[in-house]
């Protein structure tokens, strides 16, 4: 789906300022007659929160307050750093909403519990070369207290890439031109075109699916 696929290459390009997530991204999908905008966590949580019962705008409340509303799991997440809870409260009708903000990198999905609390470590076992691949052996385990996962795989390694200083902006990383570029295949055969920018910086930023889309 075009929305995915917005979210997942914002987040691969890491489009924004680090730690304040300011970053958009504009999607083209030209074969399914689609435009996506996809923006960071910083611009969709700094929008106003009107409250669904009496229409009065929400306050953000502070990390201290916010213990009172989340739930156990929720803290688990927050005390690992793995994902930020945002809580908005309406003074008048007590009100809240507990919204799932950033997910950190160094953490995934786990397929047991459901928490995003699981660390991968990896130790290469071969280091790739030109002519074949390498070897990895990748280590993910759970760290939700309630939770026993715990698994190791082993991955291939692609091959290095022998690159010219004339070739394009992203080397190696699945995205061969820069931003702006086409990218050829893959996403149900049509074309596409993309561009996006950082409020002045570009690397670190992220997002969780903010933003609108429409067709035409």
């Amino acid at each position: 789906e075009p929305k995915q696929f917005a979210t997942a290459l914002f987040n691969r390009w890491g489009i924004g300022k680090k730690g304040k997530d300011n970053g958009v991204l504009v999607l083209l999908v030209m074969e399914a007659r689609r435009v996506e905008v996809e923006t960071g966590y910083g611009i969709w949580r700094s929008r106003i929160r009107r409250c669904p019962e009496c229409g009065k705008r929400m306050r953000k409340l502070t990390e201290e307050q916010e213990d009172a509303y989340l739930s156990y799991e929720q803290k688990v997440e927050d005390d690992l750093g793995a994902v930020a809870h945002h809580v908005w409260r309406c003074d008048d009708c007590q009100l809240h909403q507990v919204e799932r903000g950033w997910r950190s990198w160094a953490y995934e999905d786990c397929p047991e519990c459901g928490h995003h609390t699981v660390t991968r470590h990896a130790t290469t076992l071969r280091l790739p070369t030109y002519e074949r691949e390498g070897l990895r052996e990748v280590l993910r385990e759970c760290r939700f207290p309630k939770c026993s996962f715990r698994r190791t795989d082993r991955e291939r390694i692609p091959r290095k890439v022998r690159t010219t200083s004339s070739s394009g902006g992203f080397r190696g990383g699945g995205f061969g031109g820069g931003i702006g570029g086409g990218f050829g295949g893959g996403f149900g055969g049509g074309s596409r075109g993309g561009g996006g920018f950082g409020g002045g910086s570009f690397g670190g930023g992220s997002s969780g699916g903010g933003g609108a889309g429409r067709g035409w």
